[in-house]
């Protein structure tokens, strides 16, 4: 096994990239590595369980809610509007009365729209304000 206490930098950049990924984790393989996805913790190469899609009204009343919050600009009220309420009150700040990761899939619906509706690459589309986007 290879070990980032012995090698040095020059070496690192030569190991295959899930092999680094490993070493800067401090386990033995990619295999070894554990994730989180959707609040499910995964290990190496497992299949991530897929989301759960809103239901048509939750859709509807987070895309009202998040509309009215493009110009938002304080990182924990943009991270509540992403991940929703129980990940952002357990951290002490307040919610913003959405159910976990419906932020997401919200962000995802407007920014196709507007990329559709304004035929933009995924790097045009980076540099635009929400509001100019959505």
């Amino acid at each position: 096994m290879l070990s980032l206490t012995i090698m040095k930098p020059i070496y690192l950049a030569r190991v295959r990239p899930s092999q680094r990924q490993a070493l800067l984790h401090g386990v033995a393989d990619y295999a070894d590595l554990v994730g989180n996805v959707f609040g499910h913790k995964i290990k190496g190469m497992e299949l991530a369980p897929q989301p759960v899609a809103l239901d048509a009204d939750e859709r509807d009343y987070s895309l009202e809610v998040i509309t009215g919050a493009l110009d938002e600009t304080i990182p924990q009220r943009i991270a509540g509007y992403l991940y929703c309420d129980p990940f952002i009150t357990g951290q002490g700040h307040p919610g913003v009365g959405m159910s976990p990761y419906a932020g997401l899939e919200v962000a995802h619906i407007l920014v196709g729209k507007g990329m559709a509706h304004h035929a933009l690459t995924v790097g045009q589309a980076l540099v635009l304000p929400a509001p100019d986007l959505v």
